[in-house]
């Protein structure tokens, strides 16, 4: 993609707490810029090169949830960014995101196996790789990946659930699915097992995207309505930083009114940029192509 004058801007802010009931935070964030591989957040847009953006929510009251989540953040990110040269599209992205997480698994695997206080450790792991036209994710758990584009939003990932898994088969309905007890079991988690399935998913960019990575701290807590409100497009592209600052505040602000039961993370990511489309209209179309 030729690079214009309007160029390529990638804005992101990030929020992380400890929810109400938890005794510590198990989540774990890093937001990396690929052109420079310096972590944090910036004061202005990230690298024309880019970011990673990772979200890994360590198992609830399980032993060692803290030390897995911050484990495979930190071995998705070396990884990715001892790699991140060889990146030219959605598919290399995708390919090497889930390259990243199988070796984040491998450790914290590895790492449960040696250290016996650790057994059974594990974590969610939610990952994205947004470039100049396109952006990559990968997944495993029920930490998740939304998209808001023109006022529409959509979910990227899907949750590796038992609720999930029940809801496909047909054994339940939708509406028995909020009723049942005992259907957040998650079918998979980065370093439970020695293998470990990642889905994948990749995504053409328009002008205007917002995305949100978060952990189930929030999904748990607010509809799907509720985050379209907060990540709307007039707060976000007209309010500039301020507006992105809000909305994890914001996020943060509702979790806690809503109880807090478990702790909360949100990354979200502003795509500008005159060479990017226009967004289709009204939806998401067939440019959103996952694979397991």
């Amino acid at each position: 993609m030729k690079r214009g004058r309007g160029g390529f801007a990638l804005t992101a802010e990030a929020r992380s707490e400890i929810g109400r009931v938890r005794q510590r935070n198990e989540d774990s964030m890093l937001v990396v810029d690929l052109a420079t591989g310096r972590e944090g957040l910036p004061a202005g847009a990230l690298g024309a090169s880019g970011a990673l953006l990772v979200v890994c929510d360590g198992l609830g009251g399980a032993v060692g949830g803290d030390v897995a989540s911050a484990m495979a953040a930190r071995a998705i990110a070396d990884r990715v960014s001892a790699a991140r040269a060889g990146l030219t599209d959605a598919e290399s992205g995708a390919a090497l995101l889930r390259e990243a997480v199988l070796d984040a698994n491998r450790r914290v695997y590895q790492e449960s196996v040696r250290n016996q206080k650790l057994t059974g450790m594990g974590t969610t792991a939610t990952v994205a790789l947004v470039r100049e036209a396109w952006a990559a994710f990968a997944q495993v758990g029920d930490s998740r990946a939304y998209l808001l584009r023109a006022g529409g939003l959509h979910q990227l990932t899907r949750d590796q659930s038992l609720v999930v898994a029940l809801l496909d088969t047909g054994v339940i309905t939708a509406s028995q699915a909020e009723t049942l007890q005992g259907t957040n079991i998650l079918l998979q988690a980065v370093g439970t097992e020695e293998g470990v399935q990642v889905a994948t998913t990749q995504l053409d960019l328009c002008r205007g995207d917002t995305l949100l990575l978060c952990s189930d701290g929030l999904t748990a807590v607010l509809s799907d309505d509720q985050i379209r409100d907060v990540l709307s497009d007039a707060r976000l592209g007209n309010r500039g930083r301020a507006g992105r600052r809000k909305a994890v505040d914001e996020f943060v602000e509702r979790v806690y009114a809503g109880g807090a039961p478990d702790n909360v993370t949100t990354i979200v990511i502003r795509v500008e940029g005159d060479d990017l489309p226009d967004p289709p209209h009204p939806s998401l179309t067939a440019e959103a192509k996952g694979r397991a």
